[in-house]
């Protein structure tokens, strides 16, 4: 016999994290001011795309139209999105940086954990042009930004390791 255990469960008063795919775990629906979601209805296009392409009586060039016209939408809100924050002024886009600190220096340690960064001129080098290691960076986020201390790391750093043929030391 299986007895109700609701009964004696206690909640505290927060809420449970979202997971969104742009800007990760986020609370209460908010998310950050340059997350893509907050341009675009998601929920919407999916619905209305889905309930066409259910319609049986429509033919192939229809559904394809359908799916390019969804494809349009969704490049016609990021080059609106473009156009915005290239109308933004410095220190606009400065305040969307900072907000971002956190994952810039969590990466300058991972190229330190990697051999990639280990002197202080490498380090301010990072600092002036970061996109030096946009391809470290890409990996790093498909990897869910693992840590040295994590169980996905190994397979990062191998990954790392294949994109320099195994040497750590970046020519500048």
């Amino acid at each position: 016999m299986e007895e109700n255990s609701n009964e004696y469960r206690v909640w505290i008063g927060t809420e449970a994290l979202e997971t969104c795919v742009f800007c990760g775990e986020i609370s209460m629906g908010i998310h950050m001011s340059s997350c893509p979601s907050n341009l675009i209805s998601l929920h919407e296009g999916q619905v209305q795309l889905f309930t066409r392409l259910q319609d049986d009586d429509r033919t192939e060039e229809e559904y394809h139209s359908d799916i390019g016209k969804q494809l349009m939408y969704a490049a016609d809100t990021i080059i609106k999105s473009q156009r915005e924050w290239s109308r933004k002024h410095t220190l606009e886009k400065m305040e969307e940086v900072f907000n971002n600190w956190s994952c810039i220096t969590d990466f300058a340690e991972v190229l330190y954990e990697l051999g990639i960064v280990q002197t202080a001129t490498e380090v301010i080098d990072y600092y002036k042009n970061p996109t030096m290691y946009e391809s470290e960076f890409l990996i790093w986020s498909e990897y869910d930004f693992p840590f040295s201390n994590e169980s996905p790391w190994h397979d990062f750093k191998m990954r790392v390791d294949l994109l320099h043929n195994g040497d750590t030391r970046r020519e500048t």
